[in-house]
């Protein structure tokens, strides 16, 4: 009896050594998306958040969609500080990499604004003022549209593009590199062959002989068409918050910006 005593003591004495030794967990379960809106149903916004935390476990990098409250009163600062916190709020344990990578987007229907931020080995991309434009653009035309989930998606998959642009392993960056090169040398072997038919062309033309000369105006140019190469429309018009019905979005401070909390992002109006 002793003995069946003194048994029972020591496993419940080794069942509280692991229990203390064990990662304590609160069980709370990741947020990837979040209607306070109410601009989705309720089963809509299950299905996305669900599809969401899917997407990024099978990426390893977090993909973080809210439509917050009406309690913000629309500064860049208090969405990055908002982000920030539930980022980096441990009962979800965010990060799936040491480096705890992930993106987080704000959108704020009262106030018209969409926040990215960016942590991690996400954070480059939205050091640089253009990868927000391309993403809030993308994401402002949708709510704009009233298309809510797709623009939760158009978040997701443009904000992935630019992480893989960032995040390349050596062996797809030299692919990259090697098809870039064979890309180039193509370019200029066809630049040799059209070059030499236009001289040996040219040659042809001036040997002497009755077809050189044409009776005057008897050639006339029946087509005439501009062509306008390699041009870039690099400027947008930029529209306050004022003049939000014509669509289009603006810029607030904050925008490209990199924080000593961990993350870089800005705010845009839609």
């Amino acid at each position: 009896m002793k003995k069946i005593h003194r048994l029972l003591i020591v496993s419940l004495a080794m069942l509280f050594l692991l229990l203390i030794n064990s990662p304590v967990r609160a069980g709370e379960e990741k947020i990837h998306f979040h209607d306070a809106q109410g601009v989705m149903t309720e089963q809509e916004a299950e299905d996305l958040n669900d599809e969401l935390a899917k997407f990024s476990q099978d990426k390893q990098v977090e993909f973080i969609a809210i439509f917050v409250d009406n309690g913000f009163s629309g500064t860049s600062s208090e969405y990055q500080r908002f982000s920030e916190d539930l980022f980096h709020d441990s009962r979800f344990d965010y990060g799936y990499d040491p480096e705890k990578s992930g993106v987080v987007m704000l959108i704020d229907m009262n106030q018209r604004k969409i926040d990215v931020r960016a942590f991690g080995k996400a954070k480059p991309i939205f050091m640089k003022e253009s990868n927000i434009d391309k993403v809030t653009d993308k994401v402002g035309k949708k709510l704009r549209d009233e298309e809510y989930i797709e623009a939760v998606r158009s978040f997701v998959n443009q904000s992935y593009r630019l992480y893989r642009k960032y995040n390349q392993s050596f062996i797809e960056k030299m692919f990259g590199t090697m098809f870039s090169f064979k890309g180039l040398i193509v370019a200029l072997i066809g630049s040799l062959i059209a070059g030499a038919v236009a001289l040996g062309g040219h040659n042809q033309s001036t040997k002497a002989g009755a077809k050189n000369y044409e009776i005057s105006n008897s050639f006339l140019l029946h087509n005439k068409q501009d062509f306008f190469t390699h041009k870039n429309v690099t400027s947008r018009q930029i529209q306050s918050s004022s003049s939000r019905s014509g669509g289009g979005g603006s810029r607030s401070s904050g925008g490209g910006s990199s924080s000593s909390g961990g993350s870089s992002g800005g705010t845009r109006s839609f």
